[in-house]
C-alpha cells in the first residue's frame, strides 16, 4: 500500500536531497518529478518540514504569495 510506504519514500527523497548538496549540487539543481500534484503537495510539505526551502509549480501562482494574501486580507 502506498500509504505505508510514505514515510519510507519520504525519508528517502531527503536522503537523495542531502547526498546531493554534499556532493557538492546547489538547491536549485535539484528536482523531484513526481506523476500526480497530490505527491509534489505532500513531498514539498515534507522537505519544508525538514527545513529546505521548496519552489513548486504552485509557489509561482500570485495568491500563494504572503504579501499578496495580506493585502487581500486587509482588502476584506
Amino acid at each position: 500500500d502506498k500509504e505505508e510506504n510514505r514515510p519510507a519514500i519520504l525519508t528517502k527523497i531527503r536522503q537523495i536531497v542531502e547526498e546531493g548538496l554534499v556532493a557538492g549540487y546547489r538547491p536549485g539543481d535539484i528536482a523531484v518529478l513526481v506523476r500526480k500534484n497530490q505527491e509534489a503537495a505532500d513531498i514539498s510539505k515534507f522537505l519544508k518540514e525538514c527545513d529546505y526551502e521548496v519552489e513548486t509549480s504552485d509557489s509561482f501562482l500570485l495568491l500563494n504569495s504572503p504579501q499578496v494574501r495580506a493585502v487581500m486580507g486587509y482588502l476584506t
